[in-house]
C-alpha cells in the first residue's frame, strides 16, 4: 500500500489543478511495481455526516514546509498561496468528493482554526477500500486526479 497518499496538482489553483494522470509501465521492477487508488467520491458518500459537515467550506492550504518535493527551493515566496476546497464538486458530473491533496499542507476550517492536512487524509484512508494495480509491461493507467488518491 502507498506510504504517502496524495493527489497530483495541489500546487495549481483551480481550474489548472484539474487534469488526468497517465501512468505507462515501460519497465516493471521485480519488487513493488504497483499503484494503489482510493475513490474520493465513495469516501465522501460513505463518510459520517459529522465529518462531511466539519470539512464543508474548509480550505486546503498548500504549504512547502516539510514537503520534501520543495526542500531545494531557496526562496519560498516564489510559491504562490494556493488553496482548494476540501470538498470538491466535479465541474462536469456535479458529484461531491473529498479533495485532501497531500499530508504536507494544512486545512483551515470554517471557524478559522487550522489543522494539519494529514488529519483529513487519515480520516479518509484509515479504513477505505482501495484498488491496487500491479503493473505489467505496457500497462496504461489513466485517472482523474480530482477523484482519486494514489
Amino acid at each position: 500500500m502507498a506510504t504517502e497518499w496524495h493527489q497530483d496538482g495541489d500546487i495549481y489553483q483551480y481550474p489548472q489543478n484539474l487534469f488526468y494522470t497517465l501512468l505507462n509501465a515501460k519497465i516493471v521492477p521485480p519488487v513493488g511495481g504497483y499503484t494503489a487508488f482510493i475513490d474520493l467520491r465513495r469516501a465522501y458518500q460513505e463518510a459520517d455526516p459529522s465529518i462531511r459537515d466539519k470539512y464543508e467550506g474548509a480550505k486546503y492550504i498548500f504549504d512547502t514546509d516539510n514537503n520534501p518535493d520543495f526542500e531545494d527551493i531557496k526562496d519560498p515566496s516564489r510559491i504562490p498561496k494556493i488553496t482548494h476546497d476540501t470538498i470538491f464538486t466535479h465541474p462536469v458530473r456535479g458529484e461531491k468528493s473529498f479533495y485532501p491533496c497531500t499530508q504536507y499542507g494544512k486545512v483551515e476550517l470554517r471557524d478559522g482554526s487550522t489543522e494539519p492536512a494529514k488529519v483529513l487524509l487519515n480520516l479518509i484512508t484509515k479504513d477505505a477500500p482501495y484498488y491496487e494495480h500491479h503493473y505489467s509491461v505496457n500497462d496504461l493507467i489513466i485517472f482523474d486526479d480530482s477523484q482519486v488518491l494514489h
